[in-house]
């Protein structure tokens, strides 16, 4: 209910369930996950967001970590923009360590180490507000750049109760202009009425500070309604586990998908999820051939071989594709006959009508998409590609827009430009 008050619901009416994976001790995470320097992550999707957390190396209580991962989730779930990775990250960070009392939430407080690490003049904050994309996990300045972003994002929303001016009341208007592609230091002059080398000034003296602010917020007496208690099976912990680490970590996940069906050849949700593992779309095929055969209206298995055929075509012409778009299309809608609500199967088939010239189905389906997740590029081009041929322009560039600014492929920003031109003036 606290981190909820700074994080209201905005755009997402909808959003993915939540699927929560804790680690009791750092070094089975730092393992599993290939990391060094992070303790958690969460991961979108569309039929679910996945938290993984634990404590970090240097024995912080695990709650922290996931107090700052379930701040990304609400940002991703709610608010239904894409944020500056430097106002994310300082902004979970900030949450990251409220106190919970009986009867109040303390939030603000900020460990001593953190203000050790702002007050070294390493960082500016025209440096920081580069920062737009994804994080590389490696990079050997990230925990400079974490404890810079929470300072800063501290002094925003709280800085008034020290004395600066009440630049929280100006959050969400820059938050908005960047969203749409204003640089973060064109939006703060307009929304918050300081510039970088103001903001930069008094960072610096916020930093020197003996004590920052907090704030208490009342939280009602309220039981958590638990519907469920109850322990996962060797195998269920397997799978989940698995499917968490597949993007991460595929190896560990193979092995641990192989494990499974040693003992359960039949098990379907195994085999999809081996054949995410698999680079080649071939052996991938090969794979969820063998879920289907074993039950052929499973929903997962018909997504994961309609991603397949699709994936078979690339780069090869839009002729020598149709049998493969409708190969995908037949699959996607296998999926939904047997899950109506699977948005991964209405995306794909959004995708595939959108190649094969049927506007009007493509929209629909892609429309399912972006109620998920309105903030994620590639939904917004896709749409964006789709609205052009109706004739409207300002539909078209508002989704383009968001791809050309967000995306964090480069290519990928090049093809939304390029539709965008083709708009004309």
């Amino acid at each position: 209910m606290a981190a909820e008050a700074f994080v209201p619901r905005h755009q997402s009416p909808a959003p993915p369930p939540l699927k929560i994976v804790a680690f009791r001790r750092a070094r089975d995470f730092q393992r599993i996950f290939e990391v060094r320097q992070i303790a958690g992550f969460m991961q979108s999707g569309l039929e679910r967001h996945t938290l993984v957390f634990g404590p970090d190396a240097r024995g912080s209580v695990a709650n922290q970590t996931a107090f700052h991962e379930y701040t990304h989730y609400l940002m991703r779930s709610r608010q239904g923009i894409n944020f500056p990775v430097w106002y994310e990250e300082g902004f979970a960070s900030l949450l990251s360590t409220m106190r919970i009392g009986d009867d109040a939430v303390t939030v603000g407080y900020v460990p001593e180490r953190v203000l050790e690490e702002v007050r070294l003049p390493r960082m500016s904050v025209r440096d920081l507000l580069d920062e737009r994309y994804e994080l590389d996990w490696a990079r050997h300045d990230l925990m400079r750049l974490y404890a810079r972003a929470w300072l800063f994002a501290h002094m925003l929303h709280f800085g008034h109760l020290a004395g600066l001016p009440p630049y929280h009341e100006g959050i969400p208007a820059m938050l908005d202009n960047v969203d749409t592609g204003m640089s973060a230091a064109q939006a703060m002059e307009e929304a918050l009425g300081a510039g970088t080398e103001t903001l930069q000034r008094q960072l610096r003296q916020y930093a020197r500070r003996r004590g920052l602010p907090t704030q208490r917020l009342p939280v009602p007496a309220a039981e958590p309604d638990v519907s469920d208690d109850g322990c996962l099976a060797e195998t269920d912990v397997r799978q989940e586990l698995a499917m968490a680490a597949v993007s991460r970590n595929p190896k560990y996940a193979r092995d641990l998908f192989a494990r499974i069906l040693e003992s359960d050849p039949d098990h379907v949700d195994a085999l999809v999820g081996l054949s995410l593992t698999e680079d080649d779309p071939r052996g991938a095929r090969d794979v969820v051939d063998r879920a289907l055969a074993i039950e052929p209206g499973h929903s997962a298995a018909n997504v994961r071989m309609g991603e397949v055929k699709v994936a078979e075509c690339r780069g090869s012409t839009a002729a020598e594709c149709l049998g493969a778009w409708d190969e995908g299309a037949r699959h996607y809608r296998l999926a939904l006959r047997s899950q109506p609500d699977s948005v991964g199967a209405a995306y794909g088939l959004g995708v595939v009508y959108l190649h094969t010239g049927q506007a009007g189905d493509a929209v629909n389906y892609l429309r399912v998409a972006y109620r998920r997740a309105p903030w994620a590029p590639p939904f917004n081009f896709y749409l964006g590609s789709e609205y052009r041929f109706p004739g409207s322009r300002e539909r078209p560039r508002t989704h383009l827009t968001k791809p050309i600014h967000w995306d964090p492929h480069q290519r990928r920003r090049e093809r939304a430009s390029m539709a965008l031109a083709l708009l004309g003036p």
